[in-house]
């Protein structure tokens, strides 16, 4: 982490006039990647926009040991948070904080792996104060229906654009996703069931919760942004589980079928 101690490189965003919303960036990580997790942290912390930065992990996923990398402890000095949860609901850990907080914050998920740029806070906050309703993300897919009238598989999916029906925008944590108060509904934080439905993928769950809520959600742009990964962190992901290994689509039949979200998708 070199020039990590400089005044320069922490330079933490002030708030300013309007900024008033309390904004949470929750993340999750895991074991495996515990080392490498200060540089998409670091990268949120650096956010031109003000917001407090959380980093959600499992005592039982780290075998009750709380002792952190030095890389983290470094940025706890700096502004981020360590909430540690007794239960391992893997990437379902990241909505623990978004529990005790959607009624009244703003909150945005972002990945362990991924470098975020220094304005990608920002343009997420610009987006939503002019469409304060909507969940609002920098990449998204559009749900494609097939001539059957059934859901196409994940991997023939698009990228949703600006004009994309709201029902058919499916918000990918990769890019970043930002949830306005009271958009998601008590249920989205039941882990118990999430994890039945969408063990591996927690996209597929809140995208069913916000459905279920009646939320509207855009992309911010016609972009469909690609945000750089961080090295070394891909030799265990979700990814190719769920994308090759087809789980995608085998949680996205779950929760269509389970909460009865067909006719608002098509």
């Amino acid at each position: 982490m070199a020039n990590a101690g400089s005044n320069a490189a922490w330079h933490r965003a002030e708030v300013l006039p309007g900024e008033t919303e309390q904004v949470v960036v929750c993340v999750t990580s895991y074991p495996e990647r515990i080392d490498l997790a200060w540089c998409a942290l670091w990268s949120l912390l650096l956010q031109t926009y003000p917001s407090r930065v959380v980093l959600v992990l499992s005592l039982e996923e780290f075998q009750g040991d709380t002792k952190l990398p030095s890389s983290l402890e470094l940025l706890k000095k700096k502004g981020l948070e360590i909430m540690w949860t007794t239960r391992n609901c893997g990437c379902h850990n990241k909505i623990q904080p978004m529990k005790a907080l959607h009624q009244h914050a703003v909150l945005v998920t972002a990945d362990d792996d991924t470098f975020y740029p220094r304005w990608w806070l920002r343009r997420l906050m610009s987006a939503h104060a002019s469409r304060p309703r909507q969940i609002l993300a920098h990449r998204a897919r559009r749900v494609r229906i097939g001539d059957d009238w059934s859901i196409a598989p994940y991997l023939r999916w698009g990228p949703a654009r600006l004009a994309t029906p709201s029902a058919r925008v499916f918000p990918t944590a990769v890019g970043g996703v930002l949830y306005p108060p009271r958009s998601l509904p008590d249920v989205a934080f039941d882990t118990d069931l999430a994890l039945r439905l969408s063990e591996t993928n927690d996209d597929i769950w809140l995208w069913a919760m916000r459905l279920l809520a009646g939320t509207p959600a855009r992309p911010v742009s016609n972009e469909f942004r690609r945000f750089d990964t961080v090295p070394g962190t891909q030799s265990t992901n979700l990814r190719t589980l769920n994308i090759r290994g087809g789980k995608n689509d085998e949680y996205i039949a779950r929760v269509t079928s389970y909460f009865d979200l067909l006719g608002e998708i098509k």
